[in-house]
């Protein structure tokens, strides 16, 4: 039994002994390798330093001696390397500011075109404007219509009842009894005087039932109705009926408006609820 057991003591402590030693021979592979790798590691770090100090000296010397056509020592590839990277530098330097002064212009040109649009409106309106205002002009019409004035212009709605019209349901009104006082003056010629009466409904549509207006030259008077009264240089009252337009007869203030000839002598409204 003893005898067995110092077997099997020999052999662990031979395999004990054996694993050490491959154990040692590993370390001592692994310390070489890596002694090695170090030794070659630092010669090709200093290899690449010694290349990269001599690019460097070149790149200098290029860039002190561009103008000398002597530098040998500089292969044909290393300078066309330099001066690509040089070019590319100024073509980018150029690029940028050909962007810029394109974007420059392309927003002056836009603005500029904004203002031609709103200039030629502007000049359009402004035409349009110029040739009303010389068609009003009094001393290219010759109208001969005297300094009259009229006050108390009032007006009343009322509804036809006659065999023509009828007893209609409808509530619209379909005239106007328009009456007014023309002032007397002493300094205006007597004589039969023509009176415009001119009905603006809210809408400021014109009632014209007949389409009637008067015209001299440029200057067109649209009307709703005419009355011509005798003048004595005295204070005279004068009534009329208005005949209106169904499809332009609507609640709302009203704005009747007198005229002598061309002349506006008078204004007044009238609410018609």
């Amino acid at each position: 039994m003893a005898f067995k057991k110092n077997n099997v003591l020999k052999l662990s402590t031979l395999i004990l002994v054996l694993l050490l030693l491959f154990s040692l021979f590993k370390f001592h592979k692994v310390t070489s390798n890596f002694d090695n790798f170090k030794e070659k590691s630092f010669e090709e770090s200093k290899l690449k330093q010694s290349q990269l100090d001599e690019i460097l000296i070149k790149y200098d010397s290029l860039r002190l001696n561009t103008k000398d056509n002597s530098l040998n020592f500089i292969t044909k590839a290393e300078k066309n390397d330099v001066e690509d990277f040089e070019d590319n530098d100024v073509n980018n330097s150029e690029e940028n500011i050909i962007d810029s002064q394109i974007q420059i212009l392309k927003n002056a040109i836009e603005t500029d075109s904004k203002q031609v649009v709103f200039l030629t409106k502007k000049i359009s309106s402004d035409k349009k404007t110029l040739n009303k205002l010389e068609s009003l002009k009094i001393k290219d019409v010759n109208i001969k219509a005297d300094k009259l004035s009229v006050t108390n212009i009032n007006a009343r709605g009322v509804k036809i009842i006659t065999d023509k019209y009828g007893r209609s349901s409808d509530k619209k009104i379909q005239q106007l009894r328009v009456c007014f006082t023309v002032e007397g003056n002493e300094f205006i010629k007597k004589g039969d005087k023509k009176f415009y009466i001119q009905i603006v409904n809210p809408r400021n549509q014109i009632i014209s039932t007949e389409s009637t207006f008067i015209e001299l030259k440029d200057v067109k008077l649209i009307y709703s109705a005419k009355v011509e009264a005798n003048y004595a240089q005295k204070d005279i009252d004068i009534c009329t009926y208005v005949d209106l337009e169904k499809s332009k007869t609507i609640k709302g203030k009203y704005k009747i408006n007198v005229y002598n000839e061309f002349s506006k002598i008078g204004t007044a409204i009238f609410d018609h609820n």
